[in-house]
């Protein structure tokens, strides 16, 4: 079975897979996000409320109904599995999942840990790129957040943060894992006026600066959090063709590129790259397209 890989765009991924028990008689799998262990050739990916395991000849060897996330260790000799449990917390308040370390190989479980999030499912995890101290981001509808693990003493950490905004892609570490940067959506239509009167799927841009999303960067040593606007100018009458789609919803990254450097995707699937420290306002002074490769082509 092929596999299709969905971000801000997508991409069919090279090979063939077995189709996972849950997915028999799907035309293709639907992957969210893949790692590849460079080691082994394996690949591990993230499916809709599932996670998986692929050797190189495409043979499924692991399978989790209820995975979140699934990422490699550094050296690959560990495979750190996400999973919601959806338990009551037993040391603090919230909702309880579960992190376990796997033996990468035979999958036999090493370690595990609680994760205790406020509300929700877990829906990421993040590596970080030098430490230890990951983080397990959860959604429960327009809210979301992350919780601090710690994959080598399978510890919860004390950082915990959450926003009220939505958002469609996973927060990322700095390369020195400083910061945690993250992309959350500013509302659907967001080229309209913020008038409840009008649908926006019906109603053109009446022009200037609208907010498309909002980039917040997390400095984990002193704990502070700052919050930057991204803005476009459209002309009056600006609207995309299929307003209603989904896609135009998406506000996409970070990616990073170079130590202070990171790529984001706007709604037209346009890469912007931005550089640390950030402006409290983001400019793109550029015109949006109204039309974008649609993800289903």
């Amino acid at each position: 079975m092929k596999a299709k890989l969905y971000h801000h765009s997508s991409e069919w991924l090279l090979g063939d897979f077995e189709a996972p028990p849950t997915m028999r008689g799907q035309d293709y799998i639907r992957a969210l996000r893949v790692s590849r262990d460079s080691m082994t050739g394996s690949v591990a990916m993230k499916l809709e409320r599932a996670t998986g395991v692929w050797d190189s000849a495409g043979s499924l060897r692991l399978f989790i109904q209820r995975g979140a996330d699934i990422a490699w260790s550094r050296n690959s000799a560990n495979l750190f599995s996400l999973e919601n449990t959806f338990g009551t917390c037993r040391h603090q308040r919230g909702v309880r999942h579960a992190l376990k370390r796997l033996e990468a190989g035979t999958f036999r479980v090493l370690r595990e840990m609680e994760v205790c999030v406020p509300t929700g499912a877990t829906e990421y995890l993040v590596p970080a790129h030098r430490s230890n101290q990951w983080m397990a981001m959860w959604l429960e509808q327009n809210e979301w957040g992350y919780v601090q693990v710690d994959v080598e003493s399978m510890i919860q950490g004390p950082v915990q943060k959450s926003w009220k905004t939505l958002i469609n892609a996973p927060p990322a570490f700095s390369p020195d894992d400083r910061y945690i940067v993250s992309c959350p959506l500013w509302r659907s239509g967001w080229w309209t006026d913020d008038s409840d009167d009008v649908d926006f799927w019906e109603a053109p841009s009446p022009g200037g600066w609208h907010q498309v999303g909002t980039i917040v960067v997390h400095d984990i040593q002193s704990d502070i959090v700052s919050e930057h606007k991204v803005l476009v100018d459209l002309p009056k009458g600006w609207m995309p063709q299929r307003p209603d789609a989904d896609d135009w919803d998406l506000f996409w990254g970070p990616e990073f590129v170079a130590p202070d450097e990171f790529k984001i995707c706007l709604p037209d699937d346009s890469v912007v790259i931005l550089r640390l420290p950030l402006p409290a306002r983001i400019e793109i002074q550029r015109r949006l397209n109204t039309t974008r490769p649609w993800r289903e082509t």
